[in-house]
């Protein structure tokens, strides 16, 4: 196993760790009588951010009347700047009588804070922020641990405004193994290349600033994280996995960039609602929420039915945050492939496949050094993916099936473009965090041997 590969494993294990840690007490729920008396404030220590994190979490009346039921979840992402004072606990109030009414099931809703407001729910190219690991390493799992949710994928939803609504895209668009539906409002950008001169919200200076601090102002960094670019990579995963719902104001400087962004979604056959509101500007959430009226709760209606409570244990299953941050684990295992390092693809490629050597010959399982320049111009990726499918523990052991699906020629033919992937995690009794064991690789199809 490459040096890189292991040191990339010890750092999401210390996710895995601090994610199966106890929730803090909350806070007196005077601290902030605008939460509303449903909604609780939390915070935990985040090793993604180095911080202590924050979030507020609504719980409906039913979870405490019908303990043995598990519950759907909403996490729900602010735009840049934070939640504005008051927002969550109209949100929340929202929620509680759309319940009550039952136009909706019963379900938590999550309010997350990124600490600073401008964010984009991001891991920043310095690694500075890493607000995607937050979010799905650590909270997702941190909920899943301590609450009675449903623990799956069908059972969660994203949702956001503005740079949320951007957030709850590129989030759900890459790991739709976690997150079953996608609601954009008012979202942005959306395109796939960030201009600041043409920034329609946000304007020059603030959109200069935030590819500068999040994007380390590299626009092909901005493009590999935006929802644009993720949509063409996990499309098949997205049609098959993930209810979406765009929503944008007709008078909203976002509106063209969110049409384009619909057709682009069109183009790729992935199936979408796109609504555009008359009379809506941007940041005019109660707009937004009048135009839509009883239709807003369709799409959770929709997405929900058949999710909307399950019979279980009283107490939370810590199984469902496993399962969430072994996907995790093994998803990131892979996803540093995707930034170019090629040491990590011939050890991955030498022991599976042949490869044709430049002078023709055939060699089984010949190329490994890895720190051979020729051998690493040899390989050239295009693309590549890690989509786990399926997580089976028993006890101190898990394993992890999925496939890898990419785009890639060694020597000029063409490298497989499925493989079959086995992975074992392991930890002993004394440990908490998950380590990986082995890890075996089946081809679909090889690459053609070279003539003789």
């Amino acid at each position: 196993m490459s040096r890189l590969l292991k040191r990339n494993l010890l750092v999401l294990a210390a996710l895995l760790l601090a994610a199966m840690q106890p929730l803090k007490a909350a806070p007196d729920m005077d601290a902030d009588p605008t939460l509303g008396q449903r909604t609780q404030q939390r915070t935990f220590q985040s090793q993604a951010m180095s911080s202590e994190m924050s979030f507020d979490l609504y719980i409906p009346e039913a979870y405490e009347q019908e303990p043995e039921r598990r519950f759907p979840i909403v996490y729900w992402l602010h735009g840049g700047g934070g939640f504005p004072p008051g927002v969550v606990g109209v949100l929340a109030e929202r929620f509680d009588s759309a319940i009550r009414a039952g136009k909706i099931p019963a379900m938590l809703v999550v309010f997350p804070h990124d600490g600073h407001g401008r964010n984009m729910w991001v891991d920043s190219k310095d690694g500075a922020i890493r607000m995607e690991s937050f979010v799905v390493g650590e909270l997702v799992p941190h909920i899943d641990a301590n609450y009675r949710t449903v623990g799956a994928a069908r059972g969660r939803i994203l949702e956001g405004g503005s740079m949320g609504g951007y957030g709850a895209a590129r989030l759900g668009f890459k790991y739709p193994e976690v997150f079953g539906a996608v609601s954009m409002l008012n979202a942005g950008p959306l395109q796939e290349v960030l201009d600041p001169q043409d920034a329609p919200t946000a304007g020059p200076t603030t959109a200069q600033a935030t590819l500068d601090r999040v994007y380390g102002g590299d626009p092909e960094y901005f493009r590999s994280q935006s929802p644009w670019v993720l949509a063409e990579q996990n499309a098949a995963a997205i049609r098959s996995k993930v209810a979406v719902r765009q929503i944008i104001g007709a008078q909203d400087a976002l509106l063209e960039n969110n049409r384009r962004f619909s057709e682009h979604l069109t183009a790729l056959k992935i199936p979408h609602a796109f609504e555009v509101l008359q009379g809506v500007s941007h940041g005019s959430p109660r707009a937004t929420f009048a135009a839509l009226g009883e239709s807003y709760w369709e799409f959770f209606r929709d997405v929900l039915e058949g999710s909307g409570g399950v019979s279980g244990e009283a107490k939370a299953d810590p199984a469902n945050a496993e399962r969430s941050a072994l996907i995790a684990l093994e998803r990131e295992s892979h996803h540093w492939w995707l930034e170019g390092n090629t040491e990590a693809l011939t050890e991955l490629f030498a022991e599976d496949y042949r490869f044709v050597a430049p002078n023709g010959a055939v060699e089984d399982k010949a190329w490994v050094t890895g720190t051979d320049p020729d051998s690493v111009r040899m390989l050239q990726v295009e693309s590549m993916r890690m989509e786990p499918e399926e997580v089976i523990l028993s006890g101190n052991r898990a394993i992890v099936l999925g496939v890898i699906e990419m785009k890639a020629t060694v020597a000029g033919r063409p490298a497989p473009e499925r493989l079959r992937v086995l992975s074992v995690f392991e930890r002993s009794d004394a440990e908490a965090d998950w380590r990986l064991a082995a890890r075996s690789t089946t081809p679909v199809r090889r690459p053609p041997a070279a003539p003789n």
